[in-house]
């Protein structure tokens, strides 16, 4: 009979698998040694494995190099490649334009980005949910604010504003600020020529200034 290992708070032992008890926690390797953990799926050898010496955590690897390293073989038409995927178990008729389906969030300890983290987030643009673009937001002296999107019906993308110009077919770039918007063109960091918008119209020429 399958067999688990069970802890009722000081021991640890082995009991049927029908009336294993976790309710308690169990903690493997409490004295910090140098030990590595492994679990084995079906011709997976490192389904799971955490490494002793830093606590690297690998996910088809013995050997991570970073805090989450997964690994796998893509195949060469890439119908295999390793996959990391965020799956909302929300289902319904309507949803909130702009809400967010899943995100990932950059953090920090030193409290100087209070107000906000660093995402990048799916978020849905129609209330069927079937349209889900994508929308990546900074953060600035405590100012958490979306910059760029991407739509989700066409991929046109959305610079300062998350709702870019969609015209029939055409792939469109949409810049939006508080005076216009800038396309700069550089060799080497030096300014070669500029397009600017604004209130007063549009812009062309060979120098860094509108003016």
């Amino acid at each position: 009979a399958d067999e688990v290992l069970t802890s009722d708070g000081t021991d640890i032992a082995w009991a049927a698998a029908g009336g294993a008890n976790f309710d308690t926690a169990i903690t493997i390797n409490d004295s910090g040694n140098d030990a590595d953990f492994r679990v084995e799926g079906v011709g997976a050898e490192n389904a799971l494995f955490v490494q002793g010496s830093d606590g690297n955590v690998g996910i088809g690897t013995a050997a991570p190099a970073t805090l989450l390293e997964i690994e796998g073989a893509s195949g060469t038409d890439g119908s295999t490649a390793p996959t990391l995927q965020i799956n909302s178990t929300t289902s319904g008729s309507s949803f909130d334009v702009n809400a967010e389906m899943g995100k990932i969030i950059f953090s920090t300890d030193d409290g100087s980005s209070s107000g906000g983290k660093p995402t990048i987030a799916a978020v849905y643009e129609s209330t069927t949910g079937g349209t889900i673009g994508l929308a990546f937001s900074t953060v600035t002296g405590g100012s958490f604010a979306e910059r760029v999107r991407i739509d989700g019906l066409n991929g046109n993308v959305g610079i300062g504003t998350a709702s870019p110009v969609n015209n029939g077919g055409w792939a469109g770039l949409t810049l939006n600020g508080s005076t216009g918007g800038q396309i700069d063109f550089q060799d080497d960091g030096t300014s070669m020529g500029v397009i600017y918008s604004g209130t007063w119209g549009l812009f062309v020429g060979a120098t860094s200034s509108k003016y």
